[in-house]
């Protein structure tokens, strides 16, 4: 959208044959606070025609830019799946980013 935000999204159907039809659906957004601190938010979900469990995942992800070629970031994310029988879950990691 401009040099501080980026804007993506992504739709993929599958059928992983043996009844394992579904879709799945994510968008994101990037945004640079400043040269060194930006943040990524996430928004996802997959929903299974054949009956599977589906989800929501919302991760949000704040990095800092080490060097102009390394980025590292921490990332949570959590799951609220739509089947009572799936805990619902938190992911917390961290990656780096080199480029090239």
């Amino acid at each position: 959208m401009d040099k501080k935000t980026t804007v993506a999204a992504e739709y993929a159907y599958r059928d992983g044959g043996l009844g394992a039809k579904g879709y799945n659906w994510l968008g994101l957004v990037t945004y640079a606070f400043t040269d060194k601190f930006s943040t990524a938010f996430r928004l996802s979900g997959e929903k299974m025609s054949s009956g599977g469990p589906g989800f929501i995942r919302y991760t949000i992800a704040p990095g800092v830019a080490v060097t102009s070629n390394l980025t590292v970031r921490a990332e949570v994310t959590y799951t609220d799946y739509d089947k009572s029988a799936l805990n619902n879950a938190v992911f917390v990691g961290a990656q780096a980013f080199l480029k090239f």
